[in-house]
Parts: C-alpha cells; sequence; structure tokens
C-alpha cells in the first residue's frame, strides 16, 4: 500500500473516528464543564490526523501512485461519507454561529474555549470536504486499468 493509498483511507476513516468519538463523549460528558475543551481536544487531534493525511496523499500524489486496491464502489462510498460528514460539520457551525440569539453569540463569543470549539469543528470539516472533493475529482478523472493480452 502506497503513501497515496494511506493518505486516503487515514482521511476518509477520519470522519468515522470522529463520529465514533463524539457519540462516546457525548454520552459520557454531556453538560458538563469539561465537555467543550474534551471536543477541543478532540476536533484537534482529528484535524492533525487529516493533516497528515494530506501530507501522505501529497506524498503519494508526488511518486504518481495510485490508489492500489481501491474499487470504485468503495472509493465512491468513503467518499461519499466523508463529504456528507463535513457538510454536516460545517452545517451545524454555521447554523449554531448565524441562526443563534444575540446573546448566544456573545456568550460564544466570551468563553474562548467554546469559541476555539467551534472553529476547530469548522476547520475539521472544512478540510474534509476539501478533501472529499479532491478525491472525488481525482476518481472521475482515473485512467481505467489497462488489460493486457498475450497474443
Amino acid at each position: 500500500m502506497g503513501y497515496l493509498s494511506k493518505g486516503y483511507y487515514t482521511i476518509c476513516l477520519s470522519s468515522v473516528l470522529s463520529s465514533v468519538s463524539f457519540v462516546i463523549l457525548i454520552m459520557l460528558f454531556f453538560e458538563t464543564e469539561l465537555e467543550q475543551l474534551i471536543f477541543l481536544g478532540i476536533n484537534i487531534s482529528i484535524i492533525c490526523i487529516q493533516a497528515c493525511g494530506i501530507v501522505l496523499c501529497v506524498i503519494g500524489y508526488r511518486k504518481h501512485e495510485t490508489i492500489e486496491s481501491l474499487s470504485l464502489l468503495l472509493g465512491v462510498a468513503l467518499t461519499g461519507l466523508l463529504v456528507t460528514w463535513a457538510s454536516f460539520i460545517i452545517q451545524m457551525v454555521s447554523y449554531y454561529v448565524y441562526f443563534s440569539k444575540p446573546y448566544e453569540k456573545l456568550m460564544l463569543m466570551r468563553e474562548t474555549v467554546e469559541f476555539d470549539a467551534y472553529v476547530a469543528w469548522a476547520i475539521k470539516g472544512i478540510i474534509g470536504l476539501i478533501s472529499g472533493l479532491i478525491f472525488i475529482t481525482k476518481l472521475i478523472l482515473r485512467k481505467p486499468k489497462q488489460v493486457i493480452t498475450n497474443k
């Protein structure tokens, strides 16, 4: 498995890791003082994982690798999951920031940890969305495998 494949799987599966950790943390720390701080830490960790995946993809692109052992159906499913997840994250953050009541926005600005957590959510979603769109383009533009026949 080359660098490009490892980077692709790292970025796509970061959405699954983020979702699972979000559900677990909601069950354990919902409505506690540590909730936003823990979410901030998890979001920064996921952003670092996504950044590592991007670095692996760039190394793989520079070496002209292809995503190995990836069927078109699996590629579309993983990339679709990544784009859907990232779109949901961006929609959630924008809904809270733009459509909340004015006093809630002021409270958000006063609480630096909560504000940083929402910024980390937005960055994580934007990285996922851009990566997903690049992967979709790469999947659409990929060349079919050449079949070698011996005569």
